[in-house]
């Protein structure tokens, strides 16, 4: 029995799902791109509570790209080697990091 709880923690640390929502400002158009050169990118980092249930941040893309003023983006999520390195201790109370990479044009 004692076996089969180890596991289950154990399966418990590697699972997490979090969420970023692509949305653009209120009022703005925005289109998405595909693949082509862009000359602005900015990565933030996003902190979650409770495996990826509960944002401790924004986010949201909407403000981030209001703020640099951009009419068309590629937004991606990932878990970047430092992200890995920083979850590992993390995960064991739950909390967890994953990187937004949004690249743009005004």
């Amino acid at each position: 029995m004692t076996k089969l709880v180890l596991v289950a923690f154990a399966c418990l640390l590697l699972a997490n799902c979090s969420t970023v929502l692509v949305n653009a400002p209120h009022g703005k158009t925005v289109t998405l791109l595909s693949s082509e050169p862009t000359p602005v990118k900015v990565t933030v980092k996003n902190w979650y509570a409770l495996w990826g249930l509960i944002p401790l941040n924004k986010n949201n893309t909407s403000d981030m790209i209001g703020k640099l003023d951009l009419s068309a983006v590629r937004v991606k999520t990932y878990y970047s080697p430092a992200d890995f390195i920083i979850n590992i201790p993390l995960m064991l109370i739950s909390l967890q990091t994953n990187t937004i990479l949004i690249e743009g044009r005004p």
